[in-house]
């Protein structure tokens, strides 16, 4: 009989372990909050070889930014995660509203495809390749 009560009770044990996990997400805004630059541009697939070395997006924790373009003009705003942490979303004071699909994002690599409007003519897609300035 004891021994039954240790078996039932280390098997609830056990199940009350392995059910209790954590199921938070981690803050992504933590990740994204640095300085990046453009590494790689692709249009439809073709990396395009063009001088992005200019570009620096830079992602603050307070959720602003401030972007550098390939022409040197600069723009600021705000930035926001949507569609359960699958897209940023920049308002630029220059261009209003941007959406990014986040197609990749790891400690030292953001891959961003651009989502274009429902008013726009064609399905030429744009990838944009980042990493930070500083590991």
């Amino acid at each position: 009989m004891i021994k039954r009560i240790y078996i039932i009770s280390g098997t609830l044990l056990i199940t009350l372990l392995f059910s209790c996990g954590n199921s938070e997400t981690p803050d992504l805004t933590f990740f994204l909050s640095k300085e990046w630059k453009m590494t790689s541009v692709f249009i439809n697939g073709e990396e395009q070889d063009i001088d992005i070395s200019s570009y620096r997006l830079i992602l603050n924790s307070d959720l602003t930014f401030q972007r550098i373009q390939l022409n040197n003009e600069t723009d600021e705003g705000t930035w926001s995660l949507a569609n359960g942490n699958n897209q940023l979303e920049l308002i630029s004071t220059a261009n209003g509203l941007e959406e990014y699909l986040i197609v990749e994002l790891q400690f030292r690599l953001l891959e961003l495809q651009v989502i274009q409007g429902s008013d726009k003519v064609g399905a030429t897609e744009f990838r944009y390749v980042l990493e930070p300035v500083r590991p």
